[in-house]
């Protein structure tokens, strides 16, 4: 057999077989490599570490990750993923083979050896195409498994404080507290995923997802809401009466503020970040002692999460532009996403610890 047609077929059969199996074993070891992702790297302290391995141990991981394949049919899945891969490029490998020949009688070996690697990049670019995962599992275990989560996760996560909370789904905040806390004009308004508990100094605390919207037309003529706030929304009460209002403010544009003072502290980093505004000055000046001040920024330095409070009607109201609370992993991952828990960690340490120091200020003032 002439060398050149040797070569050739050498060149395809190469293409049928060493080809598919590189692709298909890069596949297996991402998807081996995506379900061990039980950790994720970041910078956690011993507290939020301890935390979430306590949590994790309080956990029937298996029972959950049992669901969740139910939900997926993830071996299925996967098997067929790889036996459509196989099809496709022996079937593909085939046809190129047959092509090969053709071209053989016309092209010289340079020209038909160039062909290679043109097709194999082509190849590689439809092979680092991620596969949809729109599978059509039974909606009813996605639902089992979705609220297992819920009734998993998140009581494991509220039992790690020692203040008693508790979790409520179907809950909602009526739209009429949250405006109490005037933080902005809306014209759509969503709450969800409750938690209400008592403070160990017996102060009630809720705790929701709020997310708010503004109606808007395009140059078409169509109606759509953009969002304004999307995050946690939290109250808490205070047991001596006050009569005063304090607001701390992070966007002045959508600020609903009564024709009332600003107040000027003697701190040039904390008025980078925030803007306050009292009906009473002295009173705001003696509650934003420098400690709070401090406690306050280094919040939002550390975690990078803007948030905003008012104090009004014996209640303060903070909201944090968190996003949504105790989002789950994508249903086809089988992992606890640790960075998103240590973030729900920060936000409810630092309202248990504010609710602790502002009350104990407000307590201990005289006025």
């Amino acid at each position: 057999m002439d060398t050149e047609v040797v070569l050739k077929i050498v060149y395809v059969l190469l293409f049928i077989i060493v080809f598919p199996c590189i692709a298909i074993l890069d596949y297996k070891k991402k998807n081996r490599e995506k379900l061990k992702k039980d950790e994720v790297n970041s910078d956690n302290d011993d507290k939020s570490e301890e935390m979430y391995t306590n949590m994790l141990k309080s956990i029937d991981l298996d029972n959950l990750e049992r669901l969740r394949k139910n939900a997926t049919d993830e071996e299925n899945y996967n098997n067929k993923q790889v036996l459509k891969m196989v099809i496709g490029m022996v079937s593909g490998g085939l046809i190129f083979f047959a092509l090969a020949f053709y071209l053989s009688t016309v092209l010289t070996a340079p020209a038909f050896s160039a062909i290679i690697p043109i097709t194999f990049v082509i190849l590689m670019i439809i092979l680092s195409i991620k596969p949809k995962t729109n599978k059509k599992s039974d909606i009813e275990n996605i639902k089992i498994y979705e609220k297992q989560y819920e009734d998993t996760i998140i009581p494991a996560f509220l039992n790690q404080f020692e203040e008693k909370i508790t979790y409520m789904a179907d809950k909602k905040i009526d739209k009429k507290i949250y405006l109490e806390a005037e933080f902005e004009k809306f014209d759509s308004y969503f709450s969800g995923d409750v938690m209400e508990g008592t403070l160990k100094n017996n102060s009630n605390i809720t705790m929701s997802e709020i997310k708010t919207g503004l109606k808007r037309t395009n140059s078409d003529g169509e109606v759509y809401y953009e969002t304004l706030f999307n995050g946690i929304f939290t109250i808490i009460d205070i047991q001596k009466p006050f009569n005063e209002i304090i607001y701390l403010k992070k966007d002045r544009k959508q600020n609903i503020i009564h024709k009332i003072e600003k107040v000027e502290l003697d701190s040039s980093e904390f008025e980078s970040y925030f803007d306050i505004y009292s009906t009473n000055k002295i009173i705001a000046m003696q509650l934003l002692t420098s400690d709070v001040m401090h406690f306050l920024v280094g919040f939002q330095k550390t975690t990078g999460i803007d948030f905003e409070l008012t104090i009004k009607n014996n209640k303060i109201y903070i909201r944090f532009f968190s996003g949504k609370i105790f989002e789950r992993a994508n249903i086809t991952e089988s992992y606890i996403q640790k960075e998103k828990i240590k973030k729900y960690y920060q936000i409810m340490n630092f309202v248990l610890d504010f609710s602790y120091i502002i009350t104990g200020l407000i307590n201990s003032t005289e006025y």
